[in-house]
């Protein structure tokens, strides 16, 4: 059931609590986070991830982790997705692209690197989809006038300075 500890990662002391953790026939721990609204794994991956939740729990456990999943708790959907590395969990529990230990070091390294950054004050206006068309970032944002955003999208400027495909 839930379960609340203290962590440090990249000098940030914080208190998570995982909603659920399973212990695994195959070794190792499966967590669960519980949902209602709508989930993507692809979500725990790249740069900067929008849901870097169970990633955290993942590489700062004292115990060995070897899966995460969403629990959907919707009416009309009950479901459990989520990535491993082992085969065989559950139907949509499955091995990432990447091995499982790879996969664990990539989530450290990005997840101290944004909080050495957060750490430092680190806050440039560089929002992940700027320049989709859904871009939930600029949408929420109130510093519009502020903001340098759509002069470079404008110009025709990608997010890295360079030229926009068309």
């Amino acid at each position: 059931m839930e379960q609340e500890r203290r962590i440090s990662l990249a000098g940030l002391n914080m208190k998570i609590k995982a909603d659920r953790i399973d212990r695994l026939e195959s070794g190792g721990e499966m967590i669960i986070d519980y949902k209602t609204g709508r989930t993507s794994t692809n979500d725990w991956f790249g740069e900067r991830p929008n849901e870097p939740q169970l990633p955290l729990y993942a590489v700062t456990s004292e115990h060995e982790i070897t899966a995460l999943a969403f629990a959907t708790l919707r009416p009309g959907e009950l479901a459990l997705k989520g990535v491993s590395r082992d085969q065989g969990i559950a139907r949509d529990i499955k091995p990432g692209e990447v091995d499982w230990y790879v996969q664990q070091g990539l989530w450290r390294n990005e997840l101290t690197r944004l909080g050495e950054n957060f750490r430092r004050g680190r806050a440039e206006v560089y929002p992940k989809d700027a320049y989709t068309r859904n871009s939930l970032a600029c949408t929420y944002c109130n510093l519009g006038p502020l903001c340098r955003i759509n002069e470079l999208s404008q110009a025709g400027l990608d997010e890295i300075g360079g030229e926009r495909d068309e």
